[in-house]
């Protein structure tokens, strides 16, 4: 039997009128014996833990908190600075690995007729991969706004 737990918390505190600072905490777990690694949750990217690439971090209980600083332009369209920070817990095969993978960096999110489109430039940190400029990320995406 495997059982799913997951959440998400987010606090916008506004500093004057074009800047507000982003609080979020996020996490999930999977519980079972027996984990396969397709059963496994998958972080990294521009959604969950951006500096690493897409879905690349296999965890069975992950907490990601980020601290963000967002200057306003528009209604959705801002400058950002971030850090998220996490702690990732895997247990596979009999064997418990836990790491503290960090992502820092800057985006920029910007509203059209179309949607809004979002980039990232962004530089990830964990046991076996250390800060490299040559490692940095690039994460693009986009909203539909009906």
């Amino acid at each position: 039997m495997k059982a799913d737990l997951s959440w998400l918390a987010n606090y916008y505190l506004p500093i004057g009128k074009r800047s507000v600072f982003k609080f979020s905490n996020r996490g999930g777990s999977v519980f079972n014996k027996n984990l396969l690694r397709n059963e496994l949750i998958r972080i990294g990217g521009n959604k969950i833990l951006r500096g690493f690439d897409e879905e690349s971090i296999y965890v069975s209980t992950y907490v990601l908190s980020t601290l963000e600083y967002r200057f306003i332009l528009q209604r959705n369209s801002y400058f950002a600075v971030f850090y998220d920070f996490a702690y990732t817990r895997a247990k596979f095969n009999n064997e418990l690995t836990q790491n503290f993978p960090i992502g820092f960096g800057l985006g920029i999110n910007i509203e059209t007729k179309i949607g809004i489109f979002g980039l990232s430039y962004a530089l990830g940190h964990q046991k076996t991969n250390p800060i490299n400029f040559r490692n940095s990320k690039i994460h693009f995406g986009y909203v539909v706004q009906f």
